[in-house]
């Protein structure tokens, strides 16, 4: 890899030679044991053209295949350990033992690599299955708030319409745990003395103190209006 340095002041140095290859020598002998070019900027630009056009490629592969490329290159890796490690003990100076171990790390590496592929596909997957799941229930229950009862309307293919008299409810709740506030969204809990709703829970409502506040007042004034004071029995 060719590397210009430019000074903080002063004249610019004349730049060094240009040469064709780097060559790698083993530390303990000093014999060239290969040789790779050194790319000029043109090329180092092109390379990067072919690595992003592969990285498209990549990203294109299900989860499954990814896994199954991943497997494949841990075997050729495993196939050539010794090659592996002899070439990192010449080229390093490490004593063989250690070469041949990071060889092995690199096994382990990849076998880690491979299994979190599949395990951020089913991940993924439970997430989506989740969210479709939270999606078709808020889509299958509708609430419609008056300033003296709650309609609560439930079901896609067939329906069924609660109506809760707010003067009826014994005690509100404002829930929000962490995913909710991760999604901007809130749930109300009415525990009531209606026979029919009992409890009714209000999920996945914007995250607004306003519908709970609105709903609190409206139960006290009812309560109110009624003279109902204490607990509804």
């Amino acid at each position: 890899m060719a590397v210009t340095t430019v000074p903080p002041s002063g004249p610019t140095p004349p730049a060094p030679p240009r040469a064709d290859t780097l060559k790698s020598t083993a530390p303990a002998t000093g014999e060239v044991l290969g040789e790779v070019p050194v790319c000029s900027a043109a090329e180092v630009t092109a390379a990067v053209a072919r690595a992003r056009a592969a990285a498209a490629a990549w990203s294109a592969l299900s989860y499954r295949e990814r896994e199954g490329e991943l497997v494949r290159w841990r075997q050729a890796v495993a196939e050539a350990a010794d090659e592996l490690a002899d070439l990192i003990h010449r080229e390093n100076g490490k004593p063989r033992l250690d070469a041949l171990v990071e060889v092995f790390m690199a096994l382990s590496h990849l076998d880690h690599a491979a299994q979190k592929v599949l395990a951020v596909g089913i991940c993924l997957a439970m997430a989506a299955a989740y969210f479709a799941g939270l999606y078709l229930y808020r889509r299958s229950i509708r609430f419609r708030v008056t300033s003296s009862n709650i309609e609560s309307e439930r079901g896609i293919l067939s329906k069924k319409i609660d109506v809760l008299e707010l003067w009826r409810c014994r005690d509100i709740r404002y829930k929000q745990n962490l995913l909710d506030r991760m999604l901007g969204i809130a749930h109300i809990e009415l525990f009531t003395a209606d026979v029919s709703t009992p409890h009714l829970e209000m999920i996945g409502l914007p995250a607004s103190r306003q519908p709970f506040e609105q709903i609190r007042d409206g139960i006290e004034l009812q309560r109110q209006a009624r003279n109902v004071y204490g607990v509804v029995s």
